[in-house]
């Protein structure tokens, strides 16, 4: 898997922003993958209703996913060309 600076950033701790879980940016990514440019939305609405069952703990993760996907959304990608490029072949 190819991580964008702005992820690597997250990970080691050296972002500006508050440090996300690598599980926050793991959903954050499978709902990019899954929802595309309404990621965000669907996040936050899923944490809309969550709060408005009062499961609070679960609707404040679903709002840091909603977080994690608007950062991941607006972070340059860094490609690896090396593995863009896929396996050396072989002679």
């Amino acid at each position: 898997m190819r991580y964008t600076h702005f992820e690597r950033s997250l990970y080691k701790g050296q972002a500006s922003v508050p440090t996300i879980e690598p599980q926050i940016i793991r959903a954050a990514r499978n709902m990019i993958q899954n929802h595309g440019a309404g990621a965000g939305a669907v996040a936050e609405k899923r944490a809309r209703n969550l709060s408005a069952y009062n499961k609070l703990d679960s609707a404040a993760t679903w709002h840091q996913i909603a977080v994690a996907i608007r950062q991941l959304a607006s972070a340059p990608l860094v490609v690896d060309r090396a593995a863009a490029k896929g396996p050396a072949q072989q002679p």
